[in-house]
């Protein structure tokens, strides 16, 4: 990196000081600036985090040789709004694991098979497994995938109310944005302009 001085204006330009907390976020924004000379929107940086680490296994990539970069994109989704749902951090790599705690990756991706479920979890977005568990790296990660997995179903026809029954509530006569779901709001209304409009209406 050649301007060191430039990248650091940026970062207290755009507070972006949370970014460069942990050296593989650092090593994350650094790239985008390197390739942007920006230091770009939170929206922008977490992409670009999630691609840069879901190619920098921990496992061989022989292992997921089946699965398209549309696939672990699709799986990732599906996890992050599983996780969501179901107000859950864990994921579990067993198939006989029963813990309440968390999801069962065998039963969110039955398609895959264990060594392919493997590798994913490998991936540098995931923490290191423990007591065959991992968790996202980055809790905002998640909540960005589940946003786009949301997104992805209104685009393919989904029900708009159910969506947003999910998202919305009625407290005494109010509409009101539920709590447990307003961390993946913020990041839903970038993507779907309706579901921005109706949060704007009723917490502007």
């Amino acid at each position: 990196m050649n301007d060191i001085d430039a990248f650091i204006n940026d970062v207290e330009r755009y507070n972006a000081w949370a970014h460069t907390a942990r050296p593989i976020d650092l090593e994350d924004l650094l790239e985008f600036w390197n390739e942007k000379k920006t230091i770009g929107t939170p929206h922008q940086i977490q992409e670009n985090s999630i691609r840069r680490r879901l190619k920098e296994p921990k496992r061989k990539i022989e292992d997921a040789a089946n699965n398209s970069d549309d696939d672990v994109e699709e799986a990732i989704k599906t996890i992050a709004a599983s996780l969501t749902l179901q107000n859950k951090s864990d994921i579990y790599i067993r198939d006989d694991n029963q813990n309440k705690r968390g999801i069962n990756l065998g039963q969110i991706l039955p398609s895959w098979k264990p060594r392919e479920r493997d590798y994913l979890l490998g991936a540098a977005l995931f923490t290191p497994r423990l007591y065959s568990r991992v968790r996202f790296h980055h809790r905002s990660t998640r909540e960005l995938l589940c946003a786009k997995w949301f997104k992805q179903k209104l685009s393919e026809g989904g029900s708009r109310t159910s969506v947003e029954n999910i998202f919305f509530a009625k407290k005494y006569g109010l509409d009101v944005v539920r709590p447990n779901m307003k961390d993946v709001l913020l990041w839903l209304i970038i993507l779907d302009e309706n579901i921005r409009e109706k949060a704007c209406q009723i917490t502007p």
